[in-house]
């Protein structure tokens, strides 16, 4: 075997790996809509950001009889967001527009809002609790997702 072809066997098994990981039969994704809750007292007018990709999988427990339960799992989104932050520059309520990068932790916690009985499993809006200001930042204080299941 040449030096090249065990080279390419080295590449391939990791690539493989990966594409099996993401692309399993039970890993879905869509693109959904971002709230965000902050303190006014910052002088913020809105903030916003178009919708992101999320993945997740579904979990589906299954017994002789039936299925038990199905679940949505492991959700998980980018590791950074760009925020379109509004804020008023002074008393007469003029406006400026920054852009504010926004680090998301998907290991870390997270609430979510079960729906049932929509006839949908699947992952809908999610709302972001911010800390922080235009000067220093923002850093996500909380999150919380919307689940709908059977």
């Amino acid at each position: 075997m040449s030096d090249l072809t065990t080279i390419y066997e080295s590449m391939l098994v990791p690539a493989r790996a990966a594409v099996l990981t993401e692309n399993s039969e039970n890993t879905f994704s869509r693109k959904v809509k971002v709230h965000f809750n902050y303190n006014p007292d910052n002088m913020i007018d809105d903030i916003s950001i178009q919708e992101i990709a999320i993945k997740y999988d579904i979990d589906i427990e299954y017994r002789d009889w039936g299925i038990k339960s199905i679940e949505v799992d492991n959700i998980r989104g980018p590791e950074s967001i760009n925020l379109e932050v509004s804020y008023y520059i002074n008393k007469e309520w003029e406006t400026n527009t920054k852009t504010i990068p926004l680090k998301i932790d998907w290991t870390k916690p997270f609430k979510t809002l079960k729906n049932k009985g929509e006839g949908v499993i699947s992952v809908d809006d999610i709302v972001i609790d911010l800390q922080g200001n235009i000067k220093q930042g923002f850093v996500v204080a909380g999150m919380e997702i919307e689940v709908f299941t059977l």
